[in-house]
């Protein structure tokens, strides 16, 4: 696999984390879901040119479109009411 592919898909693979892993409480803006945004489509672009070369299967189906649009759907809802929670404090942690 290009190493190239790698820091963007474990980026990716992080932003729906984000929540949890920055400084707590975390406020949800109209910036975390247009860096959703952004980046899954960085993200698609970047497999469809260069995943298949290395056999990495893309991800498709209705599943995966669900997912992606519920999560961005929640990251829009509670960006719009400037949600604020402490997640690790909810954990328990």
């Amino acid at each position: 696999m290009d190493p190239a592919l790698g820091p963007p898909l474990v980026s990716f693979a992080r932003l729906p984390l984000r929540p949890i892993t920055e400084p707590q409480p975390y406020r949800f803006d109209r910036a975390t879901t247009t860096t959703l945004v952004d980046e899954a489509t960085r993200t698609k672009l970047l497999l469809a040119r260069h995943g298949l070369r290395w056999g990495l299967p893309m991800p498709q189906g209705e599943g995966t479109v669900l997912l992606m649009r519920t999560t961005v759907g929640l990251s829009a809802v509670l960006a719009r009411l400037q949600a604020r929670a402490d997640f690790r404090a909810a954990a328990g942690f």
